[in-house]
């Protein structure tokens, strides 16, 4: 019955968090989301929502208010956005439209991988460029592997190097002429966003998410910011009622009181730096590698033993040794000050 490629797949790996029943008194610094509460004024939004039966009827996946809060926090116009429920729905809607079966698309490794089943399934295929150096990207190299009209998907700032690329390395990419699938999980982190770049180039795709930096990883909402030409393509893919009534009203309460996260986007980077120095001052073998997003990447030849002991002490980061140009090393979100104060304490003990 099965499309043949559904065999030639490897799940994507879930997190050992879900192996827990009792979650309670874990720190889970493993995915990269924000580890602060819910948000009171979205909370009390839900809830007031809720009461007045929010949820009973279909969502309206092109909300004109949702719409225009979205457009003036990206700095583009409405018809340059569209909502998904997820940036990783986003992903795979614009895979489906862009590939064509045997289609390359072109990864600098070490990526996230989990766009590996969206371009497998819409009949592609992944092509690696495996560099000496992916912390440290020389644009001009780069294009070296690729062709015009060429797909090019990149994390920016990157998961799981923590690399940025600048607006200049943005610019040579898209005046090659390439097919340039921008995903910006992380720029809240970083700055400047590519967003304004998307009506001049009409082969930029630039996908966003609520999951990282406001907190709302649990709610599911994402974005694609392109060419209007472009979003009124993809929109005829999407089926905007996997769009939910309530990710709505969370995100729309965020962005009306942005500055409640922006507080906690600058808090993050504090304790990211802070970390950094904290670890890079041990008198031991573990080094950490500051990156341009919520997490830090560490190194230690000890890392299995070093991942064994946090894991029983209740505090799960990701092991990435897996990865290109990654061995012996894990990746460790930025949690909150008092999560960071007990996990100094219990590297600390280890080293």
């Amino acid at each position: 019955m099965f499309n043949k490629k559904i065999h030639q797949l490897t799940p994507y790996k879930i997190s050992k968090r879900f192996e827990n029943k009792d979650k309670d008194d874990w720190i889970f610094l493993d995915w990269n989301e924000s580890t602060y509460e819910l948000a009171n004024v979205v909370k009390n939004s839900l809830i007031e929502k809720i009461k007045n039966n929010v949820g009973v009827s279909y969502p309206d996946g092109d909300d004109l208010e949702l719409q225009d809060e979205l457009s003036k926090f990206a700095g583009v116009k409405n018809e340059n956005v569209l909502v998904f429920n997820g940036s990783d729905a986003a992903l795979r809607n614009c895979f489906e439209c862009l590939i064509s079966d045997g289609t390359n698309v072109n990864v600098i490794e070490p990526e996230y991988n989990q766009i590996n089943t969206f371009v497998h399934m819409s009949g592609g295929q992944i092509q690696s460029i495996l560099l000496d150096d992916p912390f440290n990207l020389n644009v001009i190299e780069l294009l070296q592997y690729l062709n015009k009209d060429d797909i090019l998907y990149i994390s920016n700032p990157s998961n799981p190097t923590g690399r940025l690329l600048s607006r200049s390395d943005i610019l040579q990419l898209l005046d090659a002429g390439i097919v340039l699938c921008l995903d910006e999980a992380y720029i809240e982190f970083a700055s400047p966003s590519s967003s304004e770049l998307v009506e001049e180039y009409a082969n930029l795709f630039v996908f966003r998410t609520f999951s990282k930096a406001f907190g709302l990883a649990g709610a599911r909402l994402g974005y694609i910011l392109s060419h209007s030409q472009n979003i009124n393509l993809l929109a005829k893919n999407r089926n905007s009622k996997d769009i939910n009534a309530f990710s709505q009203i969370a995100v729309l309460e965020a962005l009306k009181n942005i500055d409640i996260f922006y507080d906690r986007i600058n808090t993050t980077i504090s304790e990211r730096n802070s970390f950094v120095n904290f670890i890079n001052s041990l008198d031991s073998d573990i080094t950490a590698r500051n990156t341009h997003a919520n997490f830090v990447l560490l190194k230690s030849p000890r890392i299995n033993e070093f991942l064994d002991y946090l894991f029983k002490d209740k505090i799960l980061i990701r092991d990435r040794q897996g990865m290109h140009k990654m061995e012996l090393t894990a990746r460790l979100t930025i949690g909150t000050p008092n999560q960071m104060v007990k996990l100094k304490k219990s590297i600390s003990k280890f080293f």
